[in-house]
């Protein structure tokens, strides 16, 4: 079941990051600006995509340990990780879109 699941995210998200229109901008940003947002979420999904793949690869391969009597589970550490990873990336790409946003931003 994991590596559908894992197929169904990849998917999903491909398909996401080709529609430039289902991004959520400010109400307020110029063209120039969309398409630097839109890069830097395109960016921010495909990073996304390599770590779900990774941490889907991650948990079939040790679920067939588990199945041969290797290992007693996925590790006390993996969770942790993985959140640490995938929240990183996020705070990372958000702080970064917004920067992206700040720049050249029309004051009045």
């Amino acid at each position: 079941m994991l590596p559908f699941v894992g197929l169904g995210i990849f998917i999903f998200t491909t398909l996401l990051s080709q529609i430039p229109n289902a991004f959520n901008y400010p109400y307020n940003v110029t063209e120039e600006q969309k398409q630097r947002l839109y890069i830097n979420w395109r960016i921010y999904l495909s990073w996304l995509q390599t770590q779900m793949i990774y941490f889907f690869l991650y948990g079939v391969w040790r679920t067939a340990q588990v199945a041969f009597g290797k290992v007693d589970g996925l590790g006390i550490y993996t969770l942790p990780i993985f959140l640490l990873v995938v929240f990183g990336t996020t705070i990372y790409f958000t702080v970064r879109g917004k920067r992206l946003y700040g720049e050249n931003k029309i004051t009045r």
